[in-house]
């Protein structure tokens, strides 16, 4: 729905998404859903969310929190 430019859409079911997403704690997984909400909320101009999830996405990508124990 994003590349067809239904923001709604598309905002509704990334919402959908990143809860099963982080059930199987699937960080890259997460990560793109933090950033495809980034690229919703920046089309539709909302930068200050957008900027808040990019950052989200970019903390799940961080090598030191993906190490495993």
């Amino acid at each position: 729905y994003y590349n067809l430019g239904d923001h709604i859409k598309s905002l509704e079911y990334v919402s959908l998404a990143l809860p099963e997403i982080e059930r199987f704690k699937d960080k890259i997984g997460i990560s793109e859903c933090y950033k495809l909400r980034g690229m919703i909320y920046e089309s539709s101009g909302d930068h200050r969310k957008a900027i808040d999830d990019y950052d989200k996405a970019l903390t799940y990508l961080d090598p030191a929190s993906n190490k495993r124990n």
